[in-house]
C-alpha cells in the first residue's frame, strides 16, 4: 500500500466517525452512511493501524488517526461490556417482543401461535404482526379469532395497526400512540400512523407500562438509488420517524410508572435517535451474556435494530435474543423481571 493510500483511508475513517457523531439523528441523508455495521467502529481502527505499520513514512500518522477513531468510535459500535449475573426469583415475569414480519402468512398459522404458546410469557409485545395488505388482513382475522384462544387461551389480545399485545395479566389502561385513529378511520390508517402501542398492567399490585414499538424503516428498498424517488422516500420516512420519535418520548417522559419499551427501532447503536429518547429508560443488555447482542438478519445479525429498555422500578434478571429458524428475519428478546427494583 503507498503511504497517501494509507493516508486517505485512515483520515477518511477518522472523518466518518466524527461526522456520524454530529449528523446522525440530524440530517435525514446520513441515514445512509449509517447503514453501516456498528461493529465497523471497532474493526476498521485496528485493521488501518496494522495497514499504517507497513508502510513507511506513514506509521504514526495512520496509527494515531486510527487510534483517534476507535476512541470516538467505541461508544457507537453498541458492544455489551457490562455484563450482570442475576439470579432469577421465583414468580418473575416473562416477556416476549418480536417483529414477526407477518411470519403467520407462510401458510402455517398454527404453527406460529403454538411457537407463541411454547414461550409461555407472560407479555407479547409483537410488532409487523400484520401485513400491509388489507385485504390478506381481513382474511387472516378470522384465523386469529380461533387461534389466539386456542393456542393462548387466558390472554387478552389488543391490537392496532400492525402491533399486537397478548397478556395474562390484568389491563388497565391503552394508549396508541401517537393518538388513537379517529373513530371510523379505515384500518391502513391505524397501520400507517399508529407504530408505538403502550398497555399499562397491574402486576401483583404494581402499575406498570408496557410499550410496543415500530419505528418505520428509513430507506424504501422497492427503489433504485439511483432515482430520485428513493432519496424523497428518505425524507419522507425521516419525517415520519421523527413524529413517531418524538410521541414516544413525550409520552415516556410524562409517564410516572415504571416502563419497559421494547420492539423494532429500527435504530442501530449508531444512530443519534436513539438519544431522543428520555434518560430514564435503561438498556437490557447487561443482563445478556454476550458481548454484542445484534438482532438482524437473524442469522448473521450484523445490525441491533431490536430493543429493550427498563425504568427504575423494574429489575431486569434475563435477557436473551433466539432466532427462531425458518421464521422472522428478526431474533426475538425475551426478559425476565420482575417489578418493585431497579433496571
Amino acid at each position: 500500500m503507498r503511504k497517501w493510500s494509507a493516508y486517505v483511508l485512515s483520515a477518511g475513517w477518522f472523518a466518518y466517525t466524527v461526522l456520524n457523531l454530529v449528523l446522525s439523528g440530524e440530517w435525514a441523508l446520513w441515514l445512509l452512511p449509517n447503514l453501516v455495521p456498528p461493529l465497523a467502529f471497532v474493526v476498521v481502527p485496528p485493521v488501518l493501524a496494522l495497514l499504517g505499520l507497513a508502510v513507511r513514512g506513514a506509521r504514526w500518522v495512520v496509527t494515531v488517526t486510527a487510534l483517534g477513531s476507535l476512541v470516538l468510535g467505541a461508544g457507537q459500535a453498541g458492544l455489551n461490556l457490562e455484563h450482570q449475573d442475576s439470579p432469577v426469583p421465583a414468580g418473575a415475569i416473562k416477556v416476549v417482543s418480536w417483529n414477526t414480519e407477518a411470519w403467520h402468512l407462510s401458510g402455517d398459522p398454527d404453527g406460529f401461535y403454538r411457537f407463541l404458546q411454547a414461550q409461555d410469557a407472560d407479555v407479547y409485545l409483537l410488532q409487523e404482526y400484520q401485513p400491509a395488505d388489507q385485504s390478506i388482513t381481513r382474511a387472516l382475522a378470522g384465523i386469529d379469532e380461533t387461534l389466539i384462544p386456542q393456542h393462548l387461551p387466558g390472554y387478552r389480545a389488543i391490537a392496532v395497526g400492525e402491533l399486537l399485545v397478548l397478556t395474562r395479566l390484568a389491563v388497565t389502561g391503552i394508549r396508541p400512540l401517537p393518538a388513537p385513529p379517529p373513530a371510523g378511520a379505515p384500518w391502513r390508517y391505524a397501520y400507517d400512523t399508529v407504530k408505538s402501542l403502550r398497555v399499562d398492567l397491574n402486576i401483583g399490585g404494581h402499575a406498570v407500562s408496557f410499550y410496543d414499538v415500530h419505528i418505520p424503516v428509513p430507506i424504501d428498498l422497492g427503489q433504485s438509488p439511483l432515482s430520485a424517488g428513493f432519496y424523497r422516500a428518505i425524507g419522507d420516512r425521516a419525517a415520519q420517524r421523527d413524529a413517531q420519535w418524538s410521541a414516544l418520548a413525550a409520552d415516556v417522559a410524562a409517564n410516572p410508572a415504571p416502563i419497559l419499551l421494547a420492539g423494532d427501532l429500527n435504530s442501530t447503536p449508531a444512530m443519534g435517535e436513539l438519544h431522543r429518547l428520555p434518560g430514564k429508560l435503561h438498556d437490557a443488555a447487561p443482563a445478556m451474556d454476550t458481548f454484542y447482542p445484534g438482532s438482524w438478519p437473524r442469522g448473521t445479525a450484523l445490525w441491533r435494530l431490536d430493543w429493550l429498555f427498563t425504568t427504575t422500578g423494574l429489575a431486569v434478571h434475563r435477557y436473551t435474543f433466539t432466532s427462531p429458524p425458518g421464521m422472522s428475519d428478526h431474533r426475538l428478546q425475551t426478559v425476565l423481571l420482575t417489578p418493585g427494583g431497579s433496571s
